[in-house]
């Protein structure tokens, strides 16, 4: 299922085209097997919380437009599972790989507007006990696409070598 939540970057710039980013957010998906023995199962819901360690690479633009590309990795956090048409359904929490391609438009010295597109992969063991059915164990890849679009502050911390910070507040787009 798609979902739509605010979301929190906060960036760090090592030099004047390399940063760090974390990205916080935490999505709920509704979640199914489908083409087993039992034919398509309803596994309710999850709640996903992946927090994200990107470096970035960016572009010297026009000034106000600057476009940028990153990789990094992510720990996949799993709760609040409502379990559906079975007796209960566990998800392993783990690590995976996170990508993304975005850009800023400065609206001022200070202020900018961010879209970003981000590529998890994830990979995460599923435990569906199905009551009377039995036990399923099962390897499930999770390869959400997110859209972020967001209004952002730009500050200069001078006690940390004159290095910029970027913080955007955003609304995530989660595509499953």
């Amino acid at each position: 299922d798609d979902d739509t939540i605010p979301e929190l970057d906060v960036r760090y710039f090592l030099t004047d085209n390399i940063s760090i980013e974390t990205i916080l957010g935490t999505t709920k998906h509704g979640v199914a097997a489908t083409g087993t023995a039992l034919g398509d199962v309803n596994l309710g819901t999850v709640k996903v919380l992946p927090p994200t360690l990107t470096l970035q690479y960016h572009v010297k633009g026009n000034g106000k437009f600057s476009p940028y590309f990153g990789a990094g990795i992510n720990y996949t956090i799993f709760y609040d599972a409502d379990p559906g048409a079975t007796v209960n359904v566990d998800y392993d929490d783990g690590f995976g790989f996170a990508f993304n391609v975005g850009f800023d438009y400065f609206l001022s010295e200070k202020n900018y507007l961010n879209v970003d597109i981000k590529k998890y992969i994830l990979s995460t063991d599923v435990t569906v006990d199905a009551g009377a059915a039995g036990i399923a164990i099962a390897d499930v890849d999770l390869d959400p696409i997110a859209i972020s679009i967001g209004y952002g502050w730009f500050f200069t911390a001078a006690s940390v070598a004159n290095r910029s910070w970027l913080c955007t507040c955003a609304f995530w787009t989660d595509l499953d």
